[in-house]
């Protein structure tokens, strides 16, 4: 990918990352958050991490950064995630949502859709789902 567009296409990811932010923090917060998240935190959280990593055989060293906002509501937890990616000597960028809803104590759902800068590394549009079960008395086991 050349230079430019992969400025471009960061750019307009992190625009749209901040508006999507700027969306979840206008949510009411939790009355009651649905179960503990990822970490054990509690409540709306942003994380932010830079990475690098370097790799043998000729690969070319990995890095990147990402920021993810979640949103816990009372049976709702909504994700958003930003990723730039510098990997196998390609460049690409990533941004995504997902949603997550507990039907009841037990059964949840997870279904979230991704659209990238079409690098190789990074597919143009993506959606994933899923079905879960808590399982055991304290149903803690996912």
């Amino acid at each position: 990918m050349h230079p430019s567009r992969t400025r471009d296409v960061l750019l307009k990811a992190f625009w749209i990352s901040a508006l999507a932010v700027l969306a979840l923090l206008c949510l009411p917060s939790a009355t009651q958050a649905q179960a503990p998240l990822a970490g054990g935190l509690a409540g709306r959280w942003v994380e932010a991490n830079v990475f690098a990593q370097s790799v043998t055989n000729n690969f070319g060293d990995w890095r990147g950064a990402y920021v993810r906002m979640v949103q816990p509501l009372a049976r709702d937890t909504w994700y958003a995630d930003v990723l730039a990616l510098d990997a196998f000597r390609e460049r690409g960028a990533q941004i995504g949502v997902a949603h997550r809803h507990d039907w009841n104590g037990r059964v949840f759902h997870l279904l979230g859709a991704n659209v990238g800068s079409g690098a190789s590394i990074m597919p143009r549009a993506r959606v994933d789902g899923g079905l879960g079960v808590r399982l055991g008395a304290a149903r803690r086991v996912q």
